[in-house]
């Protein structure tokens, strides 16, 4: 039999593994947020003022916040010095 944690729990793993899967074979954060953005679910839910329609587009959400902060930090390699380092 497979593990304990019902199907929410089985959808999640599964979504993970794919998620995995796609960085692997080169999907960045946009790809996968892009795909997963305003996935709806019966029970919509509202995190730290902020709604989301369901699990999966809470995921999409943390992914586009990832590659606003990876898109930051690249600015600032790319920025030139100002030689007071």
């Amino acid at each position: 039999m497979g593990k304990a944690g019902g199907c929410s729990s089985a959808w999640s793993q599964a979504i993970g593994r794919l998620i995995t899967l796609a960085f692997e074979k080169g999907a960045s954060y946009m790809d996968i947020a892009e795909q997963l953005k305003n996935i709806r679910c019966p029970e919509p839910f509202v995190d730290k003022g902020e709604k989301f329609h369901s699990c999966i587009d809470a995921i999409a959400m943390i992914y586009e916040e990832k590659r606003i902060e990876a898109d930051d930090v690249q600015s600032k390699k790319d920025a030139p010095s100002s030689g007071t380092d």
